[in-house]
């Protein structure tokens, strides 16, 4: 019998007998190309007043406070 054992990093480990009678592969696509950050920076643009790092920070802590009411 073949078994399948998880790894520490919780990562099924499939034995190449059965990898290869069912065609299976392991190895990963790149579902898009690498760009750098210059390509893709003002895809989504934002029609409005320049945001501050404290409005950020206010946006930040406002989302962590909301997740941890929604979580008990």
């Amino acid at each position: 019998m073949k078994i399948i054992r998880l790894s520490i990093k919780s990562q099924d480990t499939i034995p190449r007998a059965i990898r290869q009678a069912h065609k299976i592969s392991l190895h990963t696509q790149e579902l898009f190309p690498q760009m750098c950050l210059d390509d893709v920076a003002g895809c989504l643009p934002y029609n409005g007043q320049s945001k501050t790092l404290e409005d950020m920070n206010d946006a930040i802590r406002q989302g962590i406070f909301k997740s941890l009411r929604n979580y008990h």
